[in-house]
């Protein structure tokens, strides 16, 4: 493999009139919807409800998924001004791309005044502000990658999925797409993204399923269970701040249930499956909380969206 000289730059991309940001929001709703939908039909079939009481949850989830896109598309247009930006690095390693925003403790105060007081405004941009996340791929780990010379954009894919999208002005477009041929090495063994997607989604199911196996329908708790396993699952799912933002809303939703099967297991006749559901919650919880901290390992990120 050839030497590289360094080579740094940085770039803005758009967001809301963007193909490539438009098509993740899409695969990412689509998504949702699918788990959406199965979970549900999980719980149907665990409380004994008929298919005809299930159907009607397709379109009340249709339009919850929609709602949610729209305020995806609200908040990178309103709060980020529909403009991304990042840092990007090549050197004879890999590359390196990195969010301009960087973590400070007054983002910190921010970000919890404004969850506190119910600030929407404030929450979003001191989290965002918050999202210092860096994303390295060292040139073994590149399987191929994809040019858009039209949009200034390659898509840079390990063995299993699409793991960065580099954006580059027009004068440096040629030199980089050149130095990528040169420094792609022939395909090495697979890595195991996709057990590592499947473990995660296991554990999500496996909470949910732990949280419904006693009194699916008290007090609606069933679907919080079923609320936080789905934050939970697309949280794994997502780099930045989109795993910490829907982990924190799969914290609350957890809580919530966790608190209910706590508070009536003295009360339950079953005492045995009452426990397996606060087990089961507990878990969710526990994931939910992970993801609110974890951070991305290089070249480890589990996002799923790709354009092919």
């Amino acid at each position: 493999m050839k030497e590289a000289e360094p080579l740094c730059w940085s770039a803005e991309f758009p967001l809301v009139t963007s193909r490539f940001f438009l098509g993740d929001i899409l695969r990412f709703l689509s998504l949702t919807y699918l788990v959406l939908v199965v979970v549900s039909l999980l719980m149907n079939v665990a409380a004994g409800n008929r298919l005809s009481e299930f159907l009607p949850l397709l379109a009340l989830w249709a339009l919850a998924v929609a709602g949610l896109g729209l305020f995806v598309l609200l908040v990178a247009a309103l709060f980020l001004g529909n403009r991304g930006g990042a840092l990007y690095a090549l050197d004879a390693d890999g590359i390196v791309m990195l969010s301009r925003s960087k973590a400070t403790p007054l983002n910190e105060i921010s970000q919890w005044l404004g969850l506190l007081t119910g600030n929407a405004q404030l929450w979003a941009s001191a989290t965002l502000a918050r999202a210092e996340e860096k994303v390295a791929m060292g040139w073994p780990e590149i399987h191929k990658f994809r040019t858009f010379p039209g949009h200034g954009v390659i898509e840079l894919y390990d063995s299993f999925h699409m793991a960065m999208r580099v954006y580059c002005p027009p004068e440096l477009y040629p030199e980089l797409a050149s130095r990528l041929q040169a420094l792609v090495p022939p395909s090495t063994s697979p890595r195991r993204g996709g057990m590592r997607i499947l473990g995660w989604l296991g554990l999500c199911l496996l909470g949910s399923l732990l949280g419904l196996c006693w009194e699916p329908r008290v007090n609606d708790v069933g679907f919080m269970v079923v609320l936080t396993a789905m934050f939970a699952f697309l949280a794994g799912l997502l780099p930045g701040i989109m795993h910490r933002a829907l982990g924190l809303f799969g914290l609350l939703s957890g809580a919530l249930a966790l608190g209910h099967r706590l508070y009536h297991l003295g009360r339950a006749s079953d005492v045995g499956a009452a426990g397996l559901a606060g087990f089961g919650c507990a878990l969710l919880v526990g994931l939910c909380f992970y993801q609110v901290f974890r951070r991305e390992r290089p070249g480890q990120e589990m996002v799923l969206f790709s354009n092919d």
